[in-house]
């Protein structure tokens, strides 16, 4: 099976000072993934990021550890990632009761959801290996044609197998994606200074971030082809 690739754009315009680069992020993937992510962010000046707003380790954390625990090549998103203490980190994620209230309208569902997916992992672990089974769900049959280069392509790849749960709760999340990055393009397009930002985001959020920042005028350019897993 093919590598798994992600590909990151930089973002800019002509009547503005900020540029971003775009880093569709995956929850579980190989170190050397990671580390190439860190040093882009090391580069910015901001770092524009999803994360439930909430004071307490988001339950996702634990089940993410547990899945690339069955993998000794693989390591989750949230042990790997830094933010350096240097650079302005702002997030364009909703609250944790608004998530919780899209998200579950009874709490055990999704506990029990996590459960039952952690379950059915392990079974399929037991014939296949992890790595093809990231690369079954984020791999697309087109890809090879289009390599999600053009952000254009990347919505209707990343969201034509999803359930109608999950599109709910992404498009319900989009819609605050868009809006926080909207109110931070209008706080900053009077700087004096150019500014670069990093925006890191979920696979399956991301092309709400791509439009967003087209309709504000912004341009992309190719900036880097990352490998997820080998």
């Amino acid at each position: 099976m093919n590598p798994l690739y992600r590909y990151v754009h930089r973002w800019s315009s002509d009547k503005s000072r900020i540029s971003f680069i775009t880093i569709p992020m995956i929850h579980i993937g190989e170190k050397s993934f990671y580390d190439e992510v860190n040093l882009i962010i090391d580069e910015a000046n901001h770092i524009l990021y999803e994360g439930v707003k909430t004071g307490a380790r988001h339950s996702d954390f634990g089940k993410y550890r547990k899945m690339a625990a069955m993998d000794g090549d693989l390591t989750a998103q949230y042990d790997s990632i830094r933010f350096p203490e240097d650079i302005k980190r702002i997030n364009i994620d909703i609250s944790a009761d608004e998530f919780k209230s899209g998200r579950s309208p009874i709490p055990f569902q999704s506990i029990f959801r996590e459960k039952v997916s952690l379950f059915l992992l392990n079974l399929y672990l037991k014939k296949h290996s992890l790595k093809n089974l990231l690369k079954n769900q984020f791999s697309y049959p087109a890809a090879d044609k289009y390599k999600l280069v053009d952000p254009k392509n990347h919505y209707f790849f990343t969201h034509r197998k999803k359930d109608r749960y999950s599109l709910l709760i992404e498009n319900r999340r989009d819609e605050i994606f868009r809006e926080n990055l909207r109110n931070y393009i209008d706080e900053n397009k009077n700087r004096e200074y150019p500014l670069e930002s990093c925006i890191l985001v979920g696979d399956n959020h991301m092309p709400a971030v791509y439009r967003e920042l087209e309709e504000q005028g912004f341009k992309w350019q190719l900036h880097k082809t990352l490998t997820v897993v080998h």
